[in-house]
């Protein structure tokens, strides 16, 4: 992958020599990204419970559940693992137009919880055209708005 390319390759089972290469390419450290043997790059997580982490988000991803997909998403957000949250939400917008603004909001809140206001703005308004309530946009926006001036 080359560093400019802000493309997502496709998931494959990792492997211990796999690690470097993965700490190396990623931009925005995922889930998937952590898995390494070297605790300097590691958020707490042993190479055997990245990978069994990453089955499950897996497992649960290859099920046509939308719910389920929502449910493992959400896991994540409410785990503190915020760049994995978005790369789920987003392969879930993407295969599932019914749940766009949902994902979107969920992508918002993310960014809002990594200090992104701006970002989390942005996402919120796309929510917004995707078909969000306006009351929940519009909290969600005003939050996030106040977050960025008192930064």
């Amino acid at each position: 992958m080359n560093k400019n390319d802000d493309s997502t390759t496709k998931t494959r089972k990792l492997l211990p020599q796999d690690n470097e290469q993965i700490v190396r390419n990623t931009r925005d450290v995922s889930l998937f990204a952590q898995i390494t043997d070297r605790p300097e790059l590691r958020p707490g997580l042993t190479f055997a419970e990245a990978q069994s982490r990453q089955d499950h988000v897996l497992s649960q991803l290859a099920q046509g559940d939308v719910h389920a997909k929502l449910n493992t998403a959400s896991a994540l957000m409410l785990s503190g693992e915020f760049d994995a949250s978005i790369q789920v939400f987003h392969a879930i917008a993407r295969d599932h137009h019914e749940e766009r603004w949902t994902c979107l909001n969920s992508i918002g809140a993310c960014y809002y919880f990594l200090g992104q206001y701006d970002r989390a703005i942005e996402h919120y308004e796309l929510a917004s055209e995707a078909g969000a309530p306006d009351d929940i946009i519009t909290e969600n926006i005003d939050e996030a708005r106040e977050a960025l001036a008192a930064n």
